[in-house]
Formats: structure tokens, sequence, C-alpha cells
């Protein structure tokens, strides 16, 4: 439990040091930025009517946090989901169209909080004149030219104004679970690739890179359905509210890690960010963060009915 609560607060740290201008950090040597992709148009794939998992057997899984228990069946209905994450480039179009000021797009409780807020941008692009950078925990500022083809890292309220342009909408945590843990024969598998523990072939996670890598860089990270990136870069936004799964038990030494945070105004989040420790990556694994909390490295991709 400690070991795994550190790790963490240390991807927090880094959340905090990403906000942090370039000109107060000591850049160390770091691998070089990872900025033009070969994928460049994401498709969109069907997945039929079928079944997911859900949570852990504490018989089976020895270790787990109390949010991760138990483990139950659930049917998914169709539903059809674009193979790569929305990217910069994608983001640069929602905000030429004035994404940000039309209230179309928005829920009325989300479009007070963004004037609130005078939020015109993600929270981790900087803005100057009127060009775009995106910030790194440890390195330079990069302009969003250099690197359009990175996953967008935006909040969740953000994710649905987009969604609501495009005529889609965010994937629930059953759907995330069927795309990335069930194959179509019907076979139930620990990682989108298969069985083979996680390595930097499969995606950009346990600060491997210090910043995020271009969608579709991790071929042989794909599920078997043909979707990319389920793991690593950002943790994949749900519009699954967090809430406890049936015969929950909080931890007698930790009452309030998971139960304090069920009052609906959490999300859940699935997979790893780039910062995310590989001890981390397992199907059960829920995180969480409010819809309007902007600063975690959180990414979404499209759904449609």
């Amino acid at each position: 439990m400690s070991i795994e609560h550190e790790t963490l607060h240390q991807e927090t740290l880094i959340y905090m040091l990403h906000q942090l201008e370039s000109k107060y950090k000591n850049i160390p040597d770091i691998p070089p930025l990872i900025l033009k992709g070969s994928l460049t148009r994401s498709q969109r794939i069907k997945i039929p009517k079928g079944i997911a998992y859900l949570g852990a057997d504490p018989i089976l899984q020895r270790w787990g946090w109390d949010n991760e228990f138990n483990r139950h069946q659930v049917e998914v209905d169709a539903f059809e989901v674009e193979s790569l994450n929305i990217t910069i480039k994608d983001w640069l179009s929602f905000i030429s169209i004035g994404g940000y000021n039309n209230p179309s797009f928005w829920t009325p409780s989300n479009f007070q909080w963004k004037k609130c807020e005078s939020i015109e941008y993600p929270k981790t692009w900087r803005k100057k004149g009127e060009e775009f950078f995106v910030l790194t925990a440890l390195g330079e500022e990069v302009p969003v030219d250099s690197c359009q083809d990175w996953p967008v890292f935006v909040s969740f309220a953000e994710a649905l104004a987009y969604a609501s342009w495009k005529g889609g909408r965010i994937m629930t945590e059953p759907e995330y679970h069927r795309l990335a843990f069930i194959t179509p024969e019907g076979k139930e598998q620990m990682y989108p690739w298969g069985n083979e523990k996680p390595t930097i072939e499969h995606g950009n996670f346990g600060l491997e890179n210090w910043a995020p890598t271009p969608v579709g860089t991790h071929p042989k990270g794909i599920s078997a359905w043909g979707v990319h990136d389920l793991i690593g870069d950002a943790w994949e936004w749900t519009s699954t509210p967090f809430k406890p799964f049936e015969g929950f038990k909080p931890y007698s030494v930790y009452p309030g890690y998971s139960a304090d945070f069920f009052e609906g105004k959490h999300y859940v989040l699935k997979g790893a960010s780039y910062a995310t420790d590989r001890i981390l990556i397992r199907p059960s694994f829920r995180n969480w963060y409010q819809d309007k909390y902007p600063f975690m490295f959180a990414k979404f991709r499209l759904v449609y009915d």
C-alpha cells in the first residue's frame, strides 16, 4: 500500500512540475522528445455487443485498492470507437471554430466554469502572442506546430464539449474494459496487447519519456480490436462516475482512500500516463479526478452509439 501510494504522489508532483515555467527548471539529461508520428488518421472501429469484466477477485489478486473489488461481469452494448486519441491538431481545430466560446457545446455548469476561470485553451498550454506552446515536465515549452500528433491533455469538461461538437461521446468504464481486456473472440487478457508484461514497446509509461509521444507510436501495444494507446501517454477519461462496486469494503487502515470521493463529482480514468509507474498497470486499477480539474495528464477518444 505504501509503495503504490508513494508512486501516485510522485506522479502528482510531476503534474506540479509540469505547470512550472521552464526558466525555473534545471533541465536534466533526458531522452529527446518524440514529436512526429506516422499515423495521421483515426479509424472508426465497430465493437459488437458483448461482455466485459470489471474489478478484481480478492482470491486471485492478492493486492488492490479497496475500490478495485469485487470482480463482476457486465453487458456492454454495441458501439463504435476511434482508433486514436484526440490530438493537439484536433484540438486546434476546436479552438479555431470558437469551441471555447460556443455555449451550445458545453453543459451550463461547465460553460460557467470556463467563463469564471477564463479558460480559452488547455491549462497544459501557454500562449505567447498568437502562438500556443505545450508544457513538458522537465523540458522546454514546445510550439504546438511541432507536436500536433501528441494526444491533447484536457479536463473532462473540455472533453465533453469537444465530443458534443463532433457528435460523439466519451467512453464508459465498461466500454474501456471491453476494448482493452476482451478480444473479438471473447478471450480475456491482462493487457490490450495480450498477457506480456508492459515494456517500453507497448506504451509510454514509467517515465521512459518525460513527455507524451505521438498517437499510434507503439504498434506493439495495439489492442486486439485495433485501438491504439489504451495504456500510456496519459490516463484515459471515461464518463463513468467514480462509485464503489457491489461488495465494497474500505480498508481499515485507510478508510477514506476511496470512500471520500464517492460523491458523484469524480470520474473514472483508466490506463496510465507517461509518469505512471508500471506497478499500477493492471486491469482493475481505477484513477479518478473531478470533471473540471485541468492539470492531470488525461486524454480521451470519441465513441459513438
